[in-house]
């Protein structure tokens, strides 16, 4: 059965006429059905010439052209195919990947903002702490407990209820922006970050 289906397959080749103006049809090769070159042993569809090993083989048409047996909707081979993948031809971007925030990288493929460290809805830029989704500008803000929750420029220093002076004192936390030292009435001191103001 296997070589009738490769004789069918096989189309005889006119050959052009030599010096005794023989030019019948000539057979084919029935070793090599589509006439690739390439042997019905080694070639993974032999009713087709552009399918060999070694032939060029274009992504997602579902065809393995160069018989390399791969699978044609995973390019980069790292698990995931093009359909949640959302960068197929990088191996270290799948939905199960380390996303580091702020490198322009969405390597999870979560369409999260990879400026938004915490994940609390804020940019760093907006967010005068990215490490801690419950310190952001709305955010509840206990008095007292010594932590700017809001990003306000109030600091909740303990104890105290009133402020007796402030002052810019530099870039203390080393963000690049000038911070506010607040000192309260009973001495107590502390600062506000200037990312916070």
């Amino acid at each position: 059965m296997l070589l009738l289906s490769l004789l069918v397959a096989c189309t005889p080749v006119p050959q052009p006429a030599d010096d005794t103006g023989d030019d019948t049809l000539q057979p084919c090769d029935e070793t090599d059905a589509d006439g690739d070159g390439v042997p019905l042993a080694d070639d993974c569809d032999d009713s087709d010439a552009t399918v060999f090993p070694g032939a060029e083989d274009a992504w997602y048409d579902g065809v393995d052209a160069d018989c390399a047996g791969d699978d044609d909707y995973e390019q980069d081979v790292d698990g995931f195919d093009f359909a949640v993948d959302c960068d197929d031809t990088d191996a270290s971007v799948h939905p199960d990947a380390e996303d580091d925030p702020y490198d322009g990288l969405d390597a999870d493929c979560s369409g999260n903002d990879d400026q938004d460290g915490d994940g609390d809805g804020f940019a760093a830029g907006a967010d005068c702490d990215d490490t801690d989704a419950s310190i952001h500008p709305g955010a509840p803000d206990a008095w007292y407990d010594g932590v700017v929750d809001t990003d306000s420029a109030s600091l909740n220093l303990q104890g105290s209820s009133s402020f007796e002076s402030s002052g810019a004192v530099g870039d203390v936390d080393g963000d690049g922006m000038t911070d506010l030292l607040i000192i309260a009435g009973d001495g107590t001191a502390g600062f506000v970050p200037g990312s916070c103001l």
